[in-house]
C-alpha cells in the first residue's frame, strides 16, 4: 500500500477582521454594564478605561503579529511547521484540534521541545500544549478549505485517545 502525499500548505496569517469586531463587541457590552452598575463614578470611569486600553493593545498585538511573517506550512510528509518571528519550529498536530466553518482551532505541542528523555519515562501525554485560533478570514479560502479537508482526514484515520491511553481489558 502507497502513502498518499499532501500537496505542500502554506498559511499566512492576515489580521482577522470578525475576530477583531467581536473583541469591540464584547468590549462595548463591558463598558455599557459598567455604567449600568450602581457604582460610583471612579469606579465605571476606571473600569471603562482598563478595558479600552486592554483592547487597544489586543488589536494592535494581533496586527503586529500577523504583520511579522506568521503562519503555518503542511509539507509533502503532511508535517505541520510555524513560522513566528523569523523562526520555524515543528509542531506535532494533536487529535483534540477543532475544524469549523468559521473557525479551526488548532491544538499542537512543540516537536523541537520534546526531551526524549521524559517521553522514555511516560511523561509524554502530560507535555503542555498549546493552542491555536485561526478565523476563516484570516486566511485565503483556498487554504482555509484545504486546511480543513486535512485535519478531518486526519482525525478520522487517527486512533482514538481512548484507545491509546487505557489500560487492556
Amino acid at each position: 500500500m502507497s502513502q498518499y502525499n499532501v500537496r505542500p500548505l502554506q498559511l499566512d496569517f492576515k489580521p482577522s477582521l470578525r475576530l477583531a469586531c467581536g473583541q469591540r463587541l464584547i468590549a462595548a457590552l463591558g463598558i455599557i454594564v459598567l455604567w449600568t452598575l450602581d457604582w460610583s463614578l471612579w469606579c465605571s470611569l476606571a473600569g471603562s478605561a482598563m478595558i479600552g486600553l486592554t483592547t487597544v493593545r489586543v488589536c494592535r498585538q494581533q496586527h503586529r503579529a500577523c504583520a511579522a511573517g506568521n503562519g503555518l506550512q503542511l509539507d509533502a510528509r503532511g508535517a505541520l511547521w510555524r513560522r513566528a518571528g523569523g523562526q520555524v519550529t515543528r509542531l506535532q498536530l494533536l487529535p483534540s484540534s477543532y475544524s469549523g466553518r468559521y473557525f479551526v482551532l488548532l491544538h499542537y505541542r512543540d516537536s523541537d521541545a520534546v526531551d526524549p528523555a521524559s517521553v522514555m519515562a511516560g511523561s509524554w501525554p502530560w507535555q503542555p500544549c498549546s493552542t491555536l485560533l485561526l478565523c476563516a478570514d484570516s486566511v485565503s479560502t483556498e487554504h482555509y478549505r484545504r486546511l480543513r479537508v486535512y485535519l478531518h482526514w486526519r482525525v478520522r484515520f487517527a486512533e482514538p485517545a481512548s484507545r491509546r491511553f487505557s489500560k487492556p481489558v
